[in-house]
């Protein structure tokens, strides 16, 4: 398949914007310019997609080239261009459905996100950040709706239904929100929302995204922060339950207070760059030993340090559990500003 592009000046448009396009091909997908004259080759042609940027070289006119795979990632892939000294263009915008194809998983690694689960937690993510701006949460609250229905389905969801969850992902994406094109281009750098449950893989694989504030949030669902490496300072305060995968291989990520945690799931901080968790509860169920990392420093109240070096999957860590009143400056809590 090709996808038509044409450059009219500094502007650029998806001609044949009804095509359906699919994420995860391979070398099927092609592209073609129709470039205005002011326009000389070559031209340096730029493919983005989730955290890519991938140019490709288009060197004379009628010229097909191959997509690059690694940006056709959904929701969408993002197109430019660029020649001489220099002529540039905005971009065009091409809307990926998300791919029905699934490799077989490594049995320890968390579960995968579904077709369903990527699309709620992409508009988790918008719903979380875009504040209360009427016109776009009634978009939303119309697509969650549609997406509930598609989930509920015991069966394959009606086309119907596709096609109005299509119609309004359109209808979001099309504007110029600033915190959609963040979403979409991965570059977010803070999250800040009174969300009281942060749903599977909503800010999974945000690579810029630096600091989190959640200080109304009581769960975190499974790999919520997944592979969010950037990602430095965590304030959770009323969260209890860390789900599978929570903070997945987010390296930068050195403390964080959990001060009415209840649970800590498999692989919570496995891969982290964790050295301190502070847990201010009497009784925080450690549902596997590998839920944290082994070299981990974990700061309990004093009265509680021997029931947690003795309990189940906490005595793997024992060595490294101290008292929090013995470390007044490692467990002050951490301000964060409004």
């Amino acid at each position: 398949m090709t996808l038509e592009f044409k450059v009219t000046g500094q502007h650029i448009a998806w001609v044949n914007n009804t095509a359906h396009v699919v994420a995860d091909s391979r070398n099927y997908l092609r592209a073609a310019f129709e470039l205005s004259e002011e326009w000389t080759y070559p031209v340096t042609v730029l493919f983005k997609g989730g955290c890519k940027t991938v140019p490709v070289l288009l060197a004379q006119a009628g010229e097909e080239i191959t997509v690059p795979p690694e940006a056709v990632k959904a929701p969408m892939m993002l197109v430019s261009c660029y020649c001489g000294d220099l002529i540039t263009a905005d971009s065009a915008r091409v809307k990926i459905n998300p791919s029905g194809y699934a490799e077989s998983p490594d049995p320890s690694d968390p579960e995968a996100p579904s077709y369903y689960s990527q699309m709620i937690a992409y508009i988790d993510q918008i719903n979380a950040l875009i504040g209360e701006d009427a016109e776009a949460r009634d978009t939303l609250t119309k697509l969650q709706d549609m997406i509930d229905k598609a989930q509920s389905a015991t069966t394959l969801p009606d086309q119907t239904v596709i096609g109005q969850m299509d119609a309004l992902i359109d209808q979001y994406i099309s504007n110029e929100d600033a915190v959609a094109y963040q979403l979409i281009e991965k570059t977010i750098l803070t999250v800040k929302s009174n969300v009281k449950t942060v749903e599977p893989y909503v800010f999974a694989y945000c690579p810029n995204l630096k600091a989190v504030n959640l200080p109304e949030a009581e769960s975190i669902k499974a790999n919520a922060f997944r592979e969010s490496a950037a990602l430095m300072r965590v304030n959770i305060p009323k969260t209890k339950h860390l789900y599978s995968g929570a903070f997945y291989w987010c390296k930068a990520i050195k403390k964080v207070d959990l001060p009415i945690v209840e649970i800590i799931d498999y692989q919570a901080f496995t891969g982290s760059g964790i050295n301190t968790i502070i847990i201010r509860t009497a009784n925080c169920v450690l549902t596997s030993p590998q839920s944290i990392q082994t070299g981990v420093y974990i700061y309990v109240p004093r009265n509680d340090v021997e029931q947690y070096k003795t309990g189940t999957n906490w005595t793997v860590h024992a060595d490294h559990i101290r008292a929090i009143e013995d470390y007044p400056d490692i467990c002050a809590p951490e301000e964060w500003e409004d």
